[in-house]
């Protein structure tokens, strides 16, 4: 979807001062917020949480681009002055860097002031954020939350990034270069995009007669910190739902 398509409510933030992830957050979480009748429910705003997963927020081209030009004579370290000479640093720059900015956008876009959880994980980071955004963790009973996850990373060096890791496709056929579920898979296809959901305990959820899509039995998360992309050989006991 095009920015200029993209919505954004009146904010306390101009739409270029975030990142492309950050603007398709603010449209999900409008669109999830809208179908779940959030406005309509007898929610205070403080009752209301947001969870969101993100990742990469420090990768943005325009600071790589500025940080070249501005090199230093043995060409490996920055020159401060030369690169204040070229305008420095925009003004907008630590907005676009800050990972929580983006949960806080969303925040005001759908109108809630409740717990904020940002969850930077990578690949996991939505999933972590479905954790963390669960009703249970809420200290009262029947409360919401909205939970979100974004990324838009589709740019030269994210390319470069996951083509060094070995787990972008290389098959020139777009019918089978992206095929998770195949067993002659080679990789996958960068993308962008974004997501929301809201999480609401059943119960409030029946009692105001909210369209309900799925439930959330459990969930489970371990970590070994071996590898970026592979996970240590060793005995792993059986989550337990």
């Amino acid at each position: 979807m095009r920015d200029e398509h993209l919505a954004w409510p009146e904010l306390g933030v101009p739409k270029e001062y975030c990142r492309r992830g950050t603007r398709l957050l603010v449209q999900s979480a409008l669109e999830a917020a809208a179908d779940a009748g959030l406005r309509d429910a007898r929610y205070q705003p403080h009752e209301v949480g947001v969870a969101s997963g993100v990742s990469v927020n420090y990768l943005h081209m325009g600071h790589l681009r500025q940080s070249w030009r501005a090199r230093g004579a043995d060409g490996r370290h920055l020159d401060v002055g030369r690169l204040e000479e070229q305008g420095g640093v925009a003004e907008w720059a630590l907005h676009r860097l800050l990972g929580d900015f983006a949960g806080a956008t969303v925040a005001d876009a759908v109108g809630v002031s409740g717990p904020q959880f940002l969850v930077d994980s990578a690949c996991a980071a939505s999933a972590h954020a479905d954790r963390r955004g669960c009703p249970m963790d809420s200290t009262r009973a029947g409360s919401r939350h909205d939970r979100r996850g974004g990324c838009g990373i589709v740019v030269p060096i994210g390319v470069l990034a996951f083509g060094r890791l070995g787990a972008l496709s290389a098959n020139r056929d777009p019918e089978l270069a992206s095929r998770p579920f195949d067993r002659d898979r080679d990789g996958f296809v960068l993308g962008e995009g974004g997501g929301a959901v809201v999480l609401e305990t059943l119960d409030a959820a029946r009692r105001r007669g909210a369209r309900i899509y799925a439930q959330l039995a459990g969930f489970g998360s371990t970590m070994s910190a071996h590898s970026l992309t592979t996970r240590r050989q060793m005995a792993w006991p059986r989550p337990r739902l």
